[in-house]
């Protein structure tokens, strides 16, 4: 299921990267800093308890799981009016109406909180980039988008949301992160997605008006010990930075390559080692894959990744084996030196068992 919201730093590009880890196993999920959703929205766990602290995005999720009939054919009327407009110039007023209606809402009231919730549901898909930010005194101040057709009202996705939203031991809680300590167990699994440590002054990293600051940073710090402590599965998505680096330092460390469309500079969305994921999560294993190739391979044999025009290979003495898949790419590829590639079995000529350790 995709999420309803689309969200910058929403792990979308990441989400076979994230599967990596949580394909070996957990017995309930949990995330915190929610927002978009699309790792718990992806795995659809029968259990889990989530927290988001923006009310506004968490009163999505609310009004959804009450009030999806509602929502669905007031946002199908937004959107033909939107693109009933004759050019960008309406659109962008049609849009800047809204927004200030959106800040006058309030959720005193059923009605009131329901409409808060279409208007920004409308914005989420018509403002800039999808981008969500408050000034400091709480009010929404995206500007408009590009003004072009879009699907605003996505009915399928709202009403299979509504349906998750409504089993039983789905929850979504508007709280602070630290909320879930009193509820995860062992080999339960805690995905951390916070607003990314800033890497210079003009980073944008939080999506409410009172931040996230270094004392907020330390105070998730010293959450995600507790969490190892209580020996919950961990991962944390951040910026590539020094800080969590070096405070996390007993934990697995993995620089990872994505590209981001909230920047600014077209060379600076390209692709580099620009985020981390930070984990107490052992990827090691046994991968099959295929030897076409008919290599002569036999059980012990050291192998290596190389890149062969667009695509990443298994190789052995700089000859192709097989594919790296699309989990394994920005993981083991990014981060080979953590990593050991041998040969464990020789099933028959054409397919292989492979063991990779994580050093």
């Amino acid at each position: 299921m995709e999420p309803v919201i689309q969200w910058v730093g929403g792990k979308k590009r990441l989400l076979n990267t994230l599967k990596l880890f949580t394909d070996k196993g957990f017995n309930n999920y949990h995330e915190v800093f929610l927002v978009g959703g699309c790792l718990l929205f992806n795995l659809l766990p029968e259990n889990t308890i989530s927290v988001e602290k923006n009310v506004n995005i968490y009163k999505i999720y609310e009004n959804i799981k009450l009030n999806h009939l509602q929502i669905i054919k007031d946002l199908e009327v937004l959107e033909k009016n939107y693109h009933d407009l004759p050019d960008k110039e309406a659109r962008k007023k049609y849009y800047l109406d809204k927004r200030d209606k959106f800040n006058k809402l309030n959720y005193d009231t059923k009605e009131s909180g329901l409409e808060k919730t279409i208007l920004l549901l409308f914005m989420n898909k018509t403002c800039f980039n999808a981008l969500y930010r408050e000034n400091s005194k709480g009010l929404f101040n995206v500007p408009f988008g590009n003004g072009r057709d879009c699907n605003i009202c996505n009915k399928e996705k709202i009403t299979k949301l509504h349906e998750y939203l409504n089993k039983p031991d789905i929850k979504i809680i508007n709280s602070d992160f630290e909320y879930i300590m009193d509820y995860v167990k062992e080999n339960d699994i805690v995905y951390i997605d916070p607003p990314y440590y800033p890497l210079n002054k003009s980073s944008f990293t939080t999506y409410t008006n009172d931040g996230f600051t270094i004392k907020d940073n330390d105070r998730l710090i010293s959450f995600i010990k507790k969490l190892c402590d209580k020996k919950v599965k961990v991962i944390l998505s951040n910026s590539n930075n020094q800080y969590y680096k070096d405070k996390l330092n007993f934990l697995k460390i993995y620089e990872l390559s994505i590209s981001r469309t909230l920047n600014c500079k077209k060379e600076d969305r390209q692709k580099k080692l620009c985020e981390i994921i930070v984990t107490n999560i052992d990827i090691s294993g046994n991968y099959e894959i295929s030897n076409k190739n008919n290599i002569d391979l036999k059980k012990g044999d050291n192998l290596d990744i190389e890149k062969f025009g667009k695509h990443l290979y298994f190789t052995f003495n700089n000859k192709k084996i097989d594919k790296l898949n699309d989990k394994m790419i920005n993981v083991i590829y990014n981060n080979r030196d953590k990593f050991e590639i041998f040969i464990d079995e020789v099933k028959n000529s054409e397919n292989i068992s492979i063991r990779i350790n994580a050093l």
